[in-house]
């Protein structure tokens, strides 16, 4: 079992905590550093994530202030109410991250995951008003990429340290400090990691919304055992149609004129290069959930960029 490790593109798949450790330490203050939200089992894709927590990104370009308004709502109309202790992170940037930690992992049909993570999100967006809650992490789903807790906030314009670390705070500080007492507290960093608050209801929550979502009948006296196998039922005549060919194969260092640009990163295709073509360097793009394409788009070519430029997967660059 694996975790991805991104600068954001990914670049290695640490199978210990050691291993992501050793990773953070070479990274951190040069690279933003960025972990898979959920955990891999070897070879098999991102179908088999390990669903234990749900993750929210609330992110705005130009008023983070709109974000914590968001954090806020969210928590006193659904968390609170619930009795639900979320964990929340200042990323450094102009967000925040939160989580709700399962009591369990949710043992859903591989491929229910992508389809119930991406409509579930969409559903608590549209159903609490969260206009910062950013879709492009939703899309991704099982295989977004978050900041790891405790690094630095790398600007991509100037490719140095902000000095801001991307730092927890208790829900009692989120709803009582201002976004200038929470930079400063941040700016301070390494700052104390608060211990995981799980949750039953909030899994039963996820749990019954996707027994709507594939129209399978469920009373609140049914355990979650007996939805499980109902789902595992209804999935026998459900496709999936993730595409697991794009986890991240490309090995950056074998590309030239490597630049990250807004969840993306663009390259020169190394097929093209070998051809004496792409001399402005930026006809490869590689997605943030590790899908690479070329202007040139046959498979064919799509093959030859992984010869020139793959690396072995599941190992570490350490």
């Amino acid at each position: 079992m694996y975790r991805e490790f991104g600068i954001p593109a990914r670049i290695a798949k640490p199978k210990t905590r050691e291993e992501l450790e050793a990773l953070i330490e070479k990274y951190n203050g040069k690279k933003s550093c960025y972990t898979s939200v959920y955990a891999f089992d070897d070879d098999k894709g991102y179908e088999s994530a390990y669903i234990n927590t749900i993750w929210f990104d609330f992110d705005h370009k130009r008023d983070i202030d709109k974000c914590l308004k968001d954090v806020r709502k969210f928590y006193k109309r659904y968390c609170k109410p619930n009795n639900i202790t979320p964990r929340i992170y200042l990323t450094g940037g102009k967000g925040f991250q939160m989580n709700i930690d399962f009591y369990s992992f949710l043992d859903i049909p591989p491929s229910m995951k992508r389809k119930a993570l991406k409509e579930y999100l969409m559903h608590l967006k549209k159903k609490y008003f969260l206009s910062t809650l950013d879709e492009r992490c939703i899309n991704n789903s099982v295989s977004c990429m978050r900041r790891i807790p405790n690094t630095h906030y790398v600007s991509n314009l100037t490719g140095e340290s902000t000095g801001i670390w991307c730092t927890q705070f208790s829900v009692k500080d989120m709803l009582r400090l201002s976004i200038e007492e929470m930079y400063a507290i941040a700016q301070d960093g390494p700052n104390e990691i608060i211990e995981i608050e799980r949750s039953k209801r909030a899994q039963r929550d996820m749990l019954d919304f996707i027994c709507d979502l594939y129209s399978v009948s469920h009373t609140v006296s049914n355990s979650a055992d007996y939805l499980y196998r109902q789902l595992y039922k209804a999935s026998e005549t459900e496709t999936s149609s993730y595409p697991t060919e794009g986890n991240f194969t490309l090995d950056l260092e074998k590309l030239d004129n490597v630049v990250e640009r807004s969840g993306k990163i663009i390259a020169r295709c190394p097929a093209c290069a070998e051809r004496g073509r792409d001399s402005q360097g930026n006809h490869l793009v590689i997605f943030d959930n590790g899908a690479y394409s070329c202007i040139v788009g046959d498979a064919n070519h799509r093959k030859e960029i992984y010869r020139l430029a793959r690396k072995a997967l599941n190992t570490s660059k350490e």
